[in-house]
């Protein structure tokens, strides 16, 4: 018992690790969602394939009201008409989704930027400081490894911290079903 009496715990870094790796964690598993999300947000359909579409259901109107048996030129006319409008339709469709998907893959790799900038600036601006303190004799033979990058006998390092925090999300997630 004389050993974990004598156990120093960082309380703010330490829940300020756990808060941006599991922030991190959360951003990761929404971040394809939202990205998606905010590029169709930003990039509605523009008027003209609106328009577009509107002509093509307004001559699919008509061309129900043409009788085939009837009136065949016209019936084919309008048919010829559809199918112009259809093409012309599908090109611009495949340039939105274009533009959707370069949006889409640009805010995905900022979200990752994001990720990655917040991880290693908690950890390197903690990198000084210990989580933890534990007696030395506790974890003798890989105590200066736990103890990177702070150098401190019998400290827990950030990087340590953080990997192990990552560790328990992951099992939570696994767990409650989440990933």
């Amino acid at each position: 018992m004389d050993l974990l009496e004598s156990v120093v715990i960082n309380w703010n870094l330490l829940c300020l690790v756990l808060g941006t790796v599991l922030l991190t964690k959360l951003l990761r598993l929404w971040s394809p969602k939202l990205c998606n999300k905010l590029a169709y947000w930003y990039t509605s359909e523009p008027p003209d394939l609106v328009s577009l579409k509107r002509e093509v259901s307004d001559i699919k109107q008509q061309l129900q009201h043409v009788n085939m048996m009837d009136n065949f030129a016209d019936h084919a006319r309008l048919q010829r008409r559809i199918n112009q409008k259809d093409r012309e339709l599908q090109v611009k469709e495949k340039g939105h989704k274009s533009r959707l998907t370069k949006l889409s893959a640009v805010l995905s790799g900022g979200s990752s930027v994001l990720i990655f900038i917040m991880r290693i600036g908690v950890v390197m601006l903690n990198r000084r400081r210990p989580v933890a303190i534990f007696p030395t004799e506790l974890f003798h033979p890989v105590s200066p490894l736990l103890a990177f990058p702070t150098g401190q006998p019998g400290g827990i390092g950030c990087p340590l911290w953080a990997v192990a925090c990552s560790q328990f999300i992951d099992t939570v997630m696994q767990c409650l079903n989440v990933v």
